[in-house]
């Protein structure tokens, strides 16, 4: 098990990384140089959401891999950075998905324009990756869209958009699973969805969201499925909102804005058997 610096270092060598000062002064290790310099395009920054706000709009057609900070509100949500940018943002729940994201967003940056963002899970500092990478199939998919990312920034905003849903659905990291009990449906966000895998026997149809924007397809999968709906993120309620719509339509969804989900509580297991009321086993 090594840093998450360290291990970027040890395995992109062709590949510019650029640390800010601010994750530079989380790290557990004094290890930590600032730059692994390079002459390949190519380039990895490490930062909070502010300073990768700027770094995008100070260069939006550069193509990079950010990877984010994930900070209490009042700092911006990373995944509100799609709204603004309309990019790809994957939120990893474990340290083999957040490699696994990497090693393919990296291989995506080569053939597309596009850069994307990856939030570093709060738990996340040390890497401990062991499982082979098999990403060519999803870069074969998409090689069929290739003409539309090359020219992705001449495209309008609707087809920009509907791009990046059949990325999302190319993708596997936002999967339904099904259960014969239809009365409530889960949607877990990011690092929840590794709290419910430790929880044997989960009794409930679950939307796990780990890569923004969510596909129309992937959200009925699940909207139509169930008799009600329970949203669970930390931090602000980003997708809530968005299900709701700004009339709060589908009234049936709970969450945070309902008061149902604590609202400045991490989500945990014990918080899990609270909401959901079933013991912890």
């Amino acid at each position: 098990m090594i840093h998450l610096i360290e291990f970027l270092h040890n395995n992109f060598k062709d590949i510019s990384i650029t640390v800010s000062s601010q994750y530079k002064k989380r790290l557990n290790t004094p290890w930590a140089p600032t730059t692994n310099e390079s002459d390949n395009k190519k380039s990895i920054f490490i930062g909070n959401p502010y300073e990768i706000m700027s770094e995008i709009s100070k260069n939006h057609s550069t193509t990079r891999i950010f990877l984010g900070i994930k900070e209490s509100y009042p700092s911006p949500d990373l995944r509100i950075l799609n709204d603004i940018f309309l990019l790809p943002i994957f939120e990893p729940s474990t340290s083999e998905e957040l490699i696994l994201m990497l090693y393919f967003t990296i291989k995506f940056s080569e053939i597309t324009p596009l850069s994307s963002i990856i939030i570093i899970p709060e738990k996340i500092d040390t890497i401990n990756f062991s499982h082979s990478l098999n990403y060519e199939n999803w870069i074969n998919e998409i090689v069929q869209y290739l003409p539309d990312y090359k020219n992705f920034y001449t495209l309008n905003f609707t087809s920009r958009i509907k791009l990046l849903n059949e990325l999302s659905n190319i993708l596997p990291f936002n999967e339904f699973n099904s259960v014969a009990d239809h009365s409530l449906g889960i949607i877990a966000c990011g690092e929840v969805c590794n709290e419910i895998e430790h929880i044997r026997n989960f009794p409930y149809s679950l939307l796990k969201i780990k890569q923004y924007p969510v596909s129309v397809q992937q959200v009925e999968s699940i909207f139509y499925s169930c008799d009600e709906l329970l949203i669970l993120e930390n931090g602000i309620p980003y997708f809530e909102m968005r299900l709701r719509g700004i009339l709060g339509i589908g009234m049936r969804t709970r969450g945070k804005l309902n008061h149902i989900v604590p609202e400045n509580t991490k989500i945990n297991r014990e918080i899990l058997s609270f909401i959901l009321n079933f013991p912890l086993t």
